[in-house]
């Protein structure tokens, strides 16, 4: 009998299929469970090793766009951000706010969608510290307000 795979041996090989067998619906569900945290948890370490200076949002986006294929991550996620972080985003449409100007009101309810949507996904340490440096921190404390965020 030739098994499933060639390092078992067909003793291993139908002790395994008998637990299989004998196991709850329940404990297969777990078993399926498990294995799909086990291969997120590879897939992340693997993509880590390839995009070392990515944020952890880019990396999950990266996953999405692996495990989903690029057009349904898009539908389900939005169109992937450019390089920047999506921090660095909300801060340059606040700064467009600030600056004036006939697209400043768009830059504002843009800030603000991005907050809503990304919410706890955002770095607020990061946030609060470059926008202060920026000169934005009143307008980015305004924007998560209106996002519904709480301040750190």
């Amino acid at each position: 009998m030739r098994t499933q795979s060639p390092d078992t041996s067909p003793e291993a090989e139908r002790v395994l299929i008998d637990l299989l067998r004998r196991a709850s619906p329940a404990r297969k569900f777990q078993m399926i469970v498990s294995a799909n945290v086990a291969s997120r948890q590879l897939a992340l370490a693997g993509l880590r090793m390839r995009h070392p200076q990515d944020s952890p949002q880019q990396l999950r986006r990266r996953l999405a766009d692996l495990w989903l294929g690029e057009e349904l991550a898009a539908k389900a996620y939005g169109p992937p951000e450019s390089d920047a972080l999506p921090e660095d985003s909300v801060i340059e449409k606040l700064q467009s706010r600030k600056a004036g100007g006939s697209a400043s009101d768009g830059q504002w309810r843009s800030a603000i969608d991005m907050l809503k949507v990304r919410g706890s996904a955002l770095d607020r340490g990061y946030l609060e510290h470059v926008g202060e440096q920026l000169g934005v921190g009143d307008l980015l404390r305004r924007a998560m307000g209106e996002a519904g965020l709480r301040h750190i």
